[in-house]
């Protein structure tokens, strides 16, 4: 063990995924990155290469397998074997014997390119959730061109150890918990990526978006992470060694501590709302003190199945009302600047170009599919359904699906008559005209992740400017307050889905400015619940009214710190 000053602890704040706290040996793992060159076969070789690969293929399907067996949680069962799908998804299949075939190219390089092919679209694809995949993509690729070339590789990790790693696959995760490891902390990665659900489901301590870890890691032995706040502690002295030792695993998540009336100390009410986007969450969910679903995120559906049926949409969300209660907001298809097939062009932008509804009006076919499925599941579970249009920055956006959606309500025998139509305000300009589109809609819901980045001018996946990514910024707090006053003056309500809504500042926030629905992760509602709960509303609004006339984010944490503790 080494350190004993508490001046030596080095603390950095990353994303916390959950599932408690941890302390330990640190050790690193450092993918190399896979190399392949092209390598030509002659006209006769060919049947053996098709044959190498599909040998190689259904070897990694056994490997998965194997894992599959593994495992007895759910979700990190459904993932595996989603992946298992993917190695023998059609396409690709055609794609790779495409390039033996009729490139002559032997089967590690037409692996290596077409899988890496895909990365890339994904890598350039405006979306933060396809572009979490990527390590999924590139574990698989890496596995089959290892087994193609006979190249069996294993890290040795010692039980209680914390791993420090750029990335991990989902596998990755499963194998090391097999052998023991205490935590994990990634440099990269959202509480979205497989890696991450997975090691939820696992119940390992883990941070992820951890700038420079690798680096910080490499400098010391020892780690302490706490999977809820985000804290890694990197040369921790005795006493946090001690500290963070005893107390793995102590998740507040899958249980309710008491059922309490959601209400301020001083009876104002408030809704909790879940944020969920994979089946796998609904059965955690049963165990939670929520009031609906206050967003489904439904791009998944389009990654995992690469080609989504109406029927398996049907099948998705009548899943979700089912095993659900209350409102469903569902937000519409929100990709990124690329569609994602292997022929689309290359955005300079793409976070300002052609994503959310943009996108969906030009693929017509693809949104009125995803309408059709919606509102007929909707028929069966009336009053429930709330449509969620994502990315809009016009109000003919909206008229658009206005009208698609009552055309599709004259097909259907028995409409749901109650349908919600709503947006996302993330862009500033709508915001700044909430008025006008209040008009035009039902409801409101304000995207705050998109919000911060539009009104500050950050990428927020750009890990090196991701520091000046502050949800807190009396700027993002004055454009919700313009939401919240215009919801308010044309009656009709609103909500926010995002991130800032799940942690307690931006709570206190939020309910501060006068909006009374918040929708977050699962895992923050028991600690969103507490805090508010234990606050009496002037409290809350006098923060909120100080907070919009502060001059940076660092002062708004302050002020809250001042007024409520830590």
């Amino acid at each position: 063990m080494s350190g004993s000053n508490p001046a030596n602890n080095k603390i950095l704040h990353g994303l916390g995924c959950g599932s408690g706290k941890a302390a330990g040996n640190i050790v690193l793992i450092r993918h190399k990155k896979l190399v392949v060159p092209p390598s030509r076969i002659k006209e006769s070789q060919v049947p053996k290469e098709i044959e190498k690969f599909s040998g190689a293929r259904d070897e990694l399907a056994a490997e998965l397998d194997e894992l599959l067996s593994r495992v007895h949680e759910k979700n990190s069962g459904d993932i595996l074997d989603t992946l298992k799908q993917i190695i023998f998804d059609p396409d690709l299949e055609q794609r790779v014997h495409q390039q033996i075939e009729e490139k002559l190219f032997n089967a590690e390089y037409a692996v290596f390119q077409i899988y890496s092919d895909f990365i890339e679209k994904l890598r350039e694809s405006g979306s933060e959730l396809f572009r979490q995949r990527i390590s999924d993509l590139r574990d698989l690729r890496d596995r089959m061109v290892d087994i193609l070339s006979k190249n069996y590789n294993s890290t040795n990790i010692k039980e209680g150890q914390i791993i420090v790693a750029s990335d991990l696959s989902p596998t990755d995760v499963v194998k090391f918990h097999d052998q023991g490891i205490a935590g994990i902390v990634l440099e990269k990665g959202g509480i979205t990526s497989h890696a991450t659900i997975i090691a939820q489901s696992l119940e390992i301590p883990c941070v992820v978006n951890l700038k420079d870890a690798l680096k910080h890691a490499s400098e010391t032995n020892e780690a302490a992470i706490d999977g809820e706040t985000g804290i890694v502690i990197f040369s921790p002295d005795k006493e946090t060694l001690a500290e963070y030792g005893e107390q793995v695993n102590e998740g507040q998540d899958d249980h309710i501590i008491e059922i309490r009336k959601h209400e301020t100390s001083d009876g104002k009410s408030f809704r909790l709302l879940a944020n969920i986007e994979f089946r796998q969450e609904l059965p955690r969910l049963k165990k939670l003190q929520y009031e609906g679903i206050g967003l489904l995120r439904t791009e998944g559906l389009l990654f995992e199945k690469v080609r989504i049926t109406l029927e398996e949409q049907k099948e998705y969300y009548t899943a979700v009302f089912r095993e659900t209660e209350g409102p469903v907001v569902v937000r519409l298809f929100d990709l990124g600047g690329d569609k994602l097939s292997l022929g689309s062009e290359k955005e300079l932008n793409p976070f300002l170009g052609w994503r959310g509804i943009r996108m969906l009006l030009d693929e017509g076919s693809l949104l009125s599919d995803q309408l059709r499925a919606l509102l007929m599941v909707a028929s069966e579970y009336p009053g429930r359904l709330n449509v969620l249009i994502p990315m809009v920055s016009m109000t003919d956006e909206v008229e658009r699906v206005k009208e698609m959606i009552g055309s599709i309500q004259k097909e259907i025998p028995d409409p749901d008559p109650e349908i919600r139509i709503g947006i996302m305000v993330e862009v500033p300009a709508v915001a700044l005209k909430a008025d006008h589109f209040a008009t035009k809609v039902d409801f409101f819901s304000l995207g705050t992740n998109d919000l911060t980045q539009y009104t500050l001018a950050v990428d927020r996946g750009n890990q090196k400017i991701n520091s000046l990514y502050q949800q807190y910024d009396p700027s993002v707090l004055k454009l919700i307050k313009l939401t919240a006053e215009a919801a308010k003056r044309n009656d009709i309500p609103v909500s926010v889905c995002g991130e800032l809504a799940g942690s307690s500042i931006g709570a206190a926030l939020i309910m501060g400015l006068g909006i009374t629905d918040l929708s977050m992760s699962p895992r923050s509602m028991n600690k969103v619940r507490d805090l508010l709960c234990g606050l009496q509303m002037d409290q809350l609004i006098q923060f909120a009214d100080e907070a919009v006339k502060m001059g940076s984010a660092e002062a708004v944490k302050s002020l809250f710190v001042k007024s409520f503790g830590n």
